[in-house]
Formats: structure tokens, sequence, C-alpha cells
């Protein structure tokens, strides 16, 4: 259960683009969409992830809808796929500045 909200924060409301975020749902016994195509939660869903991230940019946006009726251990394996995704893609960010610096001392 979320805690309630703050008296005193003030939240200020954007317009976002629809292109801008990747929407993962999961259901009841696993059960897992990624903008309403059925998945398995396995390692697979790291590419669809990850190929998002890097077409979008810095203003996309992960949407996790979960049932209540779904469980933990769902929960926590697509968990721990979404924050692999962003380890591998921190990598793939460092491999790329090393190639620039690399090509730039030629």
């Amino acid at each position: 259960m979320m805690p309630p909200p703050e008296p005193d924060k003030q939240e200020e409301m954007q317009d976002v683009k629809k292109d801008n975020v990747l929407t993962l749902h999961l259901m009841k016994g696993g059960k897992l969409t990624i903008d309403d195509d059925e998945v398995d939660i396995n390692p697979s869903i790291r590419k669809t992830i990850k190929q998002f991230v890097v077409r979008v940019g810095e203003s996309h946006i992960i949407e996790l809808q979960v049932d209540r009726s779904a469980d933990y251990d769902s929960y926590f394996r697509l968990q721990n796929q979404i924050v692999q995704s962003y380890k591998e893609l921190d990598g793939y960010k460092q491999r790329i500045k090393e190639i620039v610096v690399n090509d730039e001392d030629k």
C-alpha cells in the first residue's frame, strides 16, 4: 500500500506523448502484456525495454500496471528484468563513451 500524498507538496501536471510510454501490464497468473501484446516474463523482454529506451531517449516512461490479483513472484521477476535492462544500457552507454574517447585520441 502506498503512503498518502504529502499535503504540502505541489505536483505539476505534464502532457506526455503516447509514443514516449511503454506500458507493462501484469495480471493474475503471471500473464504480462507489453503495449497490449502478450509476452512471457523472461530475459527476452529486456530487448524490448532497451530498444524502447534507446529509441525514445531520456523522455521515456515505463508504466507498470499490476492487477491486485497478480502474485509477488511474477512482480519481482518483472521488476528484476526491468532493472537488468537499465544495467545493460548503462554498460552500453559506457562502451559508446569509450569508443568515442578512443577515436578522438587517434
